[in-house]
């Protein structure tokens, strides 16, 4: 055996005949890939997956990064409360998450970006949206909005019916 080989499967490799006559070859650095025989596993086509790996995660991080400096230009202009919809609250947690946070219970969450809720009343909050997801204990046909209270971890629900009554502004908190 080629003694360069050793280097790229020496966590481990799995090699499986496909149907097709094909084989599916793993490892832990080069992941899942497929050559047509057996004489292709040379350390110079290990070296061309992994370039080709290293490839592919670059631009899923560019992808990531300008979609995430998109959202974060939308989001930096204040949001109209007349406008927030399920949807808005929804596309912010499709995003990945940047940190994680400690909430009461002792327990962590992943949140993403910190905004400022004003209400009407004058209050403010730094929050983090935490969900979209929970239907509303007093009306089932609606979705509540979770938040996150950044200095207290403790998690408020809000309907957007409720956030367009009573909350005056939110925007995204760059501090």
């Amino acid at each position: 055996m080629n003694k360069e080989l050793i280097e790229f499967f020496k966590d481990g490799l799995t090699i499986d005949k496909l149907p097709n006559g094909k084989y599916s070859i793993f490892t832990p650095s080069t992941k899942r890939f497929t050559i047509n025989n057996l004489e292709e596993l040379t350390p110079e086509h290990f070296t061309k997956i992994l370039n080709e790996l290293v490839e592919k995660r670059r631009i899923e991080e560019e992808t990531i990064a300008r979609l995430r400096k998109e959202k974060e230009e939308e989001l930096a202009r204040w949001t109209s409360i007349e406008n927030l919809t399920y949807e808005f609250f929804k596309s912010i947690l499709d995003l990945p998450p940047l940190t994680e946070i400690p909430v009461m219970g002792g327990k962590t969450a992943k949140v993403g970006y910190k905004y400022l809720m004003k209400f009407n009343n004058g209050q403010e909050y730094e929050v983090y949206i935490h969900t979209a997801e929970q239907k509303s204990k007093t009306r089932p046909d609606l979705n509540e909005i979770g938040f996150i209270i950044a200095n207290t971890g403790r998690l408020e629900y809000f309907t957007i019916e409720q956030l367009k009554k009573n909350i005056k502004e939110l925007s995204l908190r760059f501090s």
